[in-house]
């Protein structure tokens, strides 16, 4: 299967050890797995050290979340993925 995981971005803290966690047990598995988040990550090489793919779509400075949320979805239409999952955080994505 072909699955991206969400979030708002990858750094220290307890939702990217939950992705680092799922996604590596999801490789293991024998899965395609790309963490998508909104800002640079910080732990590329811890993510590519399970075998996850990583895909940044920053938040352009004069998108609204509409565009982005359409950008989104056709990243996610070309991708082909079969299953998405969302990680949310405290963090509130621009309104």
């Amino acid at each position: 299967m072909n699955i991206a995981l969400i979030c708002y971005r990858i750094a220290i803290g307890g939702i990217s050890q939950s992705i680092l966690n799922l996604g590596g047990y999801l490789v293991a598995q024998g899965h395609e797995v790309t963490v998508v988040s909104f800002k640079n990550s910080e732990l590329s090489a811890r993510l590519a050290g399970v075998g996850l793919r990583d895909a940044c779509l920053p938040i352009g400075r004069w998108e609204s979340a509409v565009q982005h949320a359409r950008r989104l979805a056709r990243f996610l239409e070309k991708g082909k993925f079969d299953v998405v999952m969302v990680f949310l955080g405290g963090v509130n994505l621009p309104g």
